[in-house]
């Protein structure tokens, strides 16, 4: 029973952050705009090249609104560059969230 009132909790605590974070003035932007916002951050900040592996893509991190933007834009994830050619499976991801985009690749040599 009490595993049970900590799940209700914890649900009940998501949903009211999620509600918290849809009152944050940013959330109120139209999507087409935050999607500009992070082509931007991507252009400047690649992963792996700046001391921070996911570069950009930490944007992705910050809240299910800003991610379901991310997700849907296709031709965010297209720019494929920066990433050492062993990181196949993050390479992979984004040509699969690419959508069919055009994809530009840029891979960094290993020393």
């Amino acid at each position: 029973i009490v595993d049970k009132q900590i799940d209700d909790s914890e649900l009940s605590i998501l949903s009211m952050r999620t509600r918290h974070n849809a009152l944050v003035p940013i959330s109120t932007l139209p999507p087409e705009l935050l999607a500009r916002i992070f082509h931007l951050h991507a252009l400047y900040h690649p992963p792996f090249t700046s001391g921070k592996p996911l570069g950009w893509i930490v944007d992705t991190h910050v809240c299910r609104h800003w991610r379901q933007v991310a997700l849907g834009d296709g031709s965010l994830w297209g720019g494929i560059k920066g990433f050492p050619a062993a990181k196949s499976k993050w390479v992979y991801q984004m040509v699969v969230r690419s959508k069919g985009a055009p994809l530009d690749f840029s891979f960094l040599e290993l020393p």
